[in-house]
């Protein structure tokens, strides 16, 4: 099955194509692969050239934007599951490449601020299954994600870190998590 999924992948990455899965055997959510594969594509999601992909991506990091934060409901917030009920099985989370530890959750928004930031941090940091509701997550010590970590840590020892975690998501959004913005711009900042 994940082998099958991972071919199905490698094919559409060579032939410059998104492969969709409408129904995964054994899950309720359907499987999107490949959507960012090629600057071809990413210039696709972004409704723009290539050319402009560079462009668009330097002149975000030359004008800081105001950042304000707007709290309310959104489309993205009407499906949240927390604690005892977060059930990692009903996901079609797979396992990537032969020797990985287990299955990884490759592009999960990971959404944090630290204790002295205005901002939200965004990332993309991989994810480990070890649960029925639990991962580990790997991210780099001077990235984001860990900063506010160790902030956090420093200000209130002891006490957990909120973290979420959001599946899926429009393209300048991910892009925008993957992007070595500086730390005094959000990643939604740059998206937008």
């Amino acid at each position: 099955h994940d082998r099958e999924l991972g071919n199905v992948l490698r094919a559409c990455e060579r032939a410059d194509k998104a492969a969709f899965f409408h129904r995964v055997t054994g899950f309720d959510a359907p499987v999107v692969g490949g959507l960012l594969s090629s600057p071809r594509r990413i210039a696709l999601a972004l409704e723009c050239s290539v050319p402009e992909v560079g462009a668009r991506m330097a002149a975000a990091t030359e004008k800081p934007i105001p950042y304000a934060l707007h709290q309310g409901p959104a489309p993205c917030q009407e499906v949240v599951i927390e604690a005892d009920d977060v059930d990692l099985a009903k996901f079609p989370i797979q396992t990537c490449w032969p020797g990985d530890a287990g299955p990884l959750i490759t592009w999960g928004l990971t959404v944090t601020r630290g204790p002295y930031k205005e901002r939200q941090n965004l990332g993309i940091y991989r994810q480990q299954v070890i649960g029925h509701n639990k991962l580990i997550m790997r991210w780099l010590a001077h990235r984001g994600g860990a900063l506010d970590f160790r902030d956090h840590m420093l200000q209130h020892p002891g006490q957990s870190f909120p973290v979420a975690v959001a599946l899926g998501a429009d393209p300048a959004t991910i892009l925008g998590a993957v992007t070595p913005v500086p730390d005094a711009l959000s990643e939604y900042q740059f998206a937008g």
